[in-house]
């Protein structure tokens, strides 16, 4: 619905976004770019940042509303590293088996790159990961997180992966990991984590989160270093 690569300053404000068989937004090399007050319904992905070689530099999505997202809501490459995602509602992503896609699919957020911050989000009812975060220096607070891993198993409501330093995951609550093994061979009941930090994660502080009503851990963290949690 919007296509934009190699643009600056620019503001959308107030808009609803309907119906992409792609995307909401197409974005590569931007800078100074908001979307604010806008509402995305029944969309297949929703924000989709590409890699264009440039730096996206202050990149802002604020109190928007996504609901009935087919595949990904929020998904940023490290291009996009600074982006501050705050006050969003994110509900009903990825819910329906068989419309999302292969690959990386069924993510509230997914942020790849450094100084990202989510804070004052509302992600409810996604189908794997709710909140992905991959990179450094990152701020992760006050976010409320219900209903993950409907669809899809072994995932977190905040998820992170990968050598990082700097990462602050708080004052999160987070709620309701299902899990899902339909159509394997398991025997176990499924595999979601409040707060899951998976291979290499690392300098990372988890701190003041509430968590609750997990089919696995509240917090785990697996095969992982120097992280402090309290």
């Amino acid at each position: 619905l919007v296509y934009m690569v190699n643009k600056s300053y620019i503001t959308f404000n107030g808009l609803s976004f309907t119906g992409a068989n792609g995307q909401a937004f197409y974005l590569g090399n931007v800078s100074n770019l908001k979307i604010q007050n806008c509402e995305f319904l029944f969309n297949y992905n929703v924000i989709l940042g590409k890699q264009f070689g440039g730096s996206s530099s202050n990149f802002s999505i604020d109190n928007c509303l996504f609901n009935q997202t087919n595949n990904n809501g929020i998904e940023l490459p490290s291009e996009f590293a600074g982006a501050i995602i705050t006050n969003n509602v994110i509900k009903n992503t990825g819910m329906i088996e068989g419309l999302a896609g292969s690959g990386q699919s069924r993510w509230g957020i997914s942020l790849t790159g450094n100084n990202y911050l989510v804070q004052y989000n509302k992600v409810d009812s996604t189908g794997y990961v709710a909140i992905g975060l991959n990179g450094s220096n990152l701020l992760c607070k006050n976010n409320i997180v219900n209903y993950f891993c409907s669809i899809a198993d072994d995932g977190g409501g905040i998820y992170t992966g990968n050598p990082q330093t700097g990462v602050v995951i708080s004052d999160n609550i987070v709620l309701n990991g299902i899990g899902n093994n339909g159509g394997t061979n398991s025997s176990n009941s499924g595999a979601a984590y409040g707060i899951y930090c998976d291979d290499n994660s690392s300098g990372m502080t988890i701190l003041n989160n509430s968590v609750a009503n997990m089919i696995n851990a509240a917090i785990f963290l697996h095969n992982s270093k120097d992280i402090s949690v309290r």
